[in-house]
């Protein structure tokens, strides 16, 4: 299937309901600071990545703008299953290999005004730590221009582990935003790995400073 932007906002509005009340139910989640969240503008929002629901987990706590998600690409080749993921707002990324077309795709939305959802550990976390971030959301946020707007989420670890095949209900779950990161001092020097680097640093740690902060929500 071959992706075309397609969010249906009626679908995706329903679903976030839907996922938000799940989560309410399931994992008692408690969202914190959705407020610094723009209500517009291209902004990528990063997120530390324990589970395998930590995408609607982030998506479902925001009401006042719809998010776009990656997912893997073959996903989409299975008949009406890629049409749905497309109106809830997934695009294609190719999984293990540097997928040039799926990093321009997330720029161009970006580009749009997009908020676009990022995991820039690049894979679950074996042990709920921080995994060191990878560069490429310093390279994504440099060619897209764009503010990137940090997240921790607590408790999914517990909830649901990679190495569990089926979740534990009633796990307490939060999900604390943080501000937008002004790195349009980086924005403006010429793309080198030592700015995507530097991008990639500033995001780390301000992800770091969001955990010690939602210690203040218990």
């Amino acid at each position: 299937m071959k992706y075309r932007e397609n969010q249906n906002i009626v679908v995706y509005s329903f679903f976030r309901l839907l996922f938000a009340m799940i989560f309410k139910l399931l994992f008692h989640i408690k969202a914190y600071c959705r407020w610094r969240i723009p209500k517009r503008g291209g902004i990528i929002i990063a997120s530390n990545h324990q589970s395998y629901i930590d995408p609607p987990a982030v998506g479902s706590c925001v009401f006042h703008r719809p998010f776009f998600f990656m997912a893997r690409d073959n996903i989409f080749d299975i008949p009406v299953l890629g049409r749905f993921i497309v109106w809830l707002g997934a695009f294609p990324i190719k999984r293990g290999k540097f997928d040039l077309a799926g990093m321009n795709l997330m720029i161009s939305l970006l580009k749009k005004g997009k908020a676009v959802v990022m995991f820039p550990e690049g894979t679950r976390s074996w042990n709920g730590d921080l995994l060191p971030l990878q560069p490429g959301i310093g390279i994504i946020a440099h060619k897209a221009q764009v503010p990137i707007l940090p997240v921790y989420i607590e408790g999914f670890y517990k909830a649901w582990p990679r190495h569990n095949l089926f979740p534990r209900f009633l796990r307490p779950v939060r999900v604390i935003y943080g501000d937008p990161i002004d790195l349009y001092d980086l924005y403006s020097k010429k793309p080198s790995g030592e700015i995507y680097r530097e991008i990639t640093r500033r995001v780390e740690e301000k992800i770091f400073q969001l955990r010690e902060e939602i210690k203040h929500y218990h």
